[in-house]
């Protein structure tokens, strides 16, 4: 599920992506999502949306809660082969060579493509 697609959802509540935040699972998958309402009437006209379509439950929670929930923005990656206990050096050694395999796959590209 996306952003836009609960923003679209609740079409009503003025929300913006700055008011969503995923929540996932420790195998990367959405679990739920966190949303900021502008008021108190946006948070009732949401849940009165929700419940005539019985698809998402729906929880007032705590500032707290929202501002505990770290949010990606999209700069992140899930990087799928380092294993869990690995150290943030093996981490950076994973990383730099992603890089280098991009690098000579554009440079052999451009090879391929000159006449």
């Amino acid at each position: 599920m996306l952003k836009t697609d609960i923003i679209h959802h609740l079409d009503r509540s003025g929300l913006s992506l700055d008011d969503v935040k995923m929540d996932y699972n420790r195998g990367f998958t959405p679990l739920g999502a966190l949303l900021r309402f502008p008021s108190k009437a946006a948070f009732t006209t949401a849940s009165r949306q929700t419940s005539q379509n019985r698809l998402y439950k729906m929880e007032a929670i705590s500032r707290d809660v929202w501002d505990l929930k770290q949010s990606f923005d999209g700069k992140a990656v899930l990087l799928q082969g380092v294993p869990r206990n690995a150290l943030p050096e093996d981490i950076e050694r994973f990383r730099v060579a992603l890089t280098l395999n991009l690098h000579l796959k554009t440079f052999s590209d451009l090879v391929s493509q000159s006449p």
